[in-house]
């Protein structure tokens, strides 16, 4: 290899990606072997980062387990209001001598 590979090429080749000569390379070139030493560095606290980035608030499932239990005794009171309606056209009909003409 004439050139000094770029970091994407050397992060490539130590994620198992294409030789291309720069197993040779490095065996030769301090520089790139301490780029490869820094790569490795970056990549053993990157995953850190991204756990913590990405783990939800421990507070999330109480938060999702409030709303779907405010949301469910809302739908019950507007059901039971609801039903209040057909208690008031169930009696008129009652009242009224109508039959269901279904």
């Amino acid at each position: 290899m004439k050139r000094h590979p770029s970091e994407a090429e050397l992060g490539l080749w130590m994620t198992g990606g294409p030789d291309e000569g720069i197993g040779t390379h490095l065996e030769e070139c301090a520089v790139c072997a301490d780029v490869c030493t820094q790569l490795t560095e970056q990549g053993d606290t990157l995953p850190d980062v991204l756990v913590d980035a990405l783990t939800p608030d421990h507070r999330l499932e109480d938060r999702v387990m409030d709303g779907v239990s405010a949301t469910l005794a809302g739908r019950a009171a507007t059901e039971a209001f609801l039903e209040l309606f057909g208690v008031g056209v169930e009696t008129a009909k009652v009242v009224f001598g109508q039959e269901d003409q279904s």
